[in-house]
């Protein structure tokens, strides 16, 4: 008889994909995407709260460096 394989238990380690929100910078007209995971991030370490709400994050343009206002 031959010997029985053992069945592992496969943990399924794909996260929800929450999506991204749009930023566009006054400065350059440069328009980039974040994805809310890091938003959230942002709001628990600044306002011990997350949601999805951009009034209160600010983010770097990629292209010029300049700061970026949410909703703007």
């Amino acid at each position: 008889m031959p010997p029985k394989k053992k069945r592992t238990n496969k943990q399924n380690n794909s996260l929800e994909d929450f999506g991204t929100t749009t930023f566009i910078c006054k400065s350059c007209q440069h328009e980039f995407e974040v994805e809310w995971e890091i938003i959230w991030e942002i709001q628990e370490y600044t306002h011990g709260y997350v949601g999805y709400d951009t009034t209160d994050v600010y983010m770097d343009c990629p292209k010029c460096g300049k700061t970026v206002e949410g909703s703007e």
